[in-house]
């Protein structure tokens, strides 16, 4: 018997997903679908540290693969294409029917956070929009991929310069993404 999957995705990785997503998940394996929870390079069980500040080690490699015309999010894509292609010869899985499922667990900023600051020392929260921006981006590129569902993301790109802060870890900015 072959089974319809979901492949899910976050920046905190699988075992986050598992803890924040757990009746989500059971729901889905009681419908006889499966679920796959891979860890792209730099999430989850694969992530050096947990911070995307400016000074953290996943800004400093973030920012070295764009000095060397890469991104680290284009790396994500390949890793996640992968997985994909490996659960596409599976017997046991009906690769026609992926879902694609990015989830963030970041909490939402008030929309004015940088009037509420007190001081130059609190900063608001940062965004994880990397899982929803792998599903969205892969989803485009793939026939197979039938549903792409993405929460916790941004808006958009151009939402990002809205005030003073960058709510956005370096390694979310796709290059061109933009448009334009």
């Amino acid at each position: 018997m072959a089974f319809p999957v979901v492949v899910g995705l976050s920046q905190a990785g699988k075992e986050q997903l598992i803890e924040e997503r757990s009746a989500e998940i059971r729901t889905l394996l009681g419908n006889g679908i499966a679920i796959c929870l891979p860890d792209v390079r730099g999430t989850g069980e694969t992530c050096l540290d947990f911070s995307w500040t400016p000074q953290s080690e996943a800004t400093a490699i973030s920012a070295f693969e764009l000095m060397l015309g890469q991104t680290l999010f284009g790396a994500r894509l390949r890793d996640l294409l992968g997985v994909l292609r490996y659960l596409s010869t599976r017997g046991d899985i009906v690769s026609q029917k992926m879902v694609l499922w990015g989830d963030s667990f970041a909490p939402t900023n008030p929309r004015d956070v940088a009037d509420s600051l007190v001081d130059d020392e609190e900063t608001p929260h940062q965004s994880e929009p990397l899982g929803g921006l792998l599903a969205l981006f892969r989803g485009l590129c793939l026939d197979e991929v039938r549903i792409v569902v993405a929460r916790g993301m941004i808006a958009n790109y151009q939402s990002v310069l809205g005030d003073r802060f960058c709510y956005i870890p370096h390694d979310a900015i796709v290059p061109g993404a933009g448009g334009g």
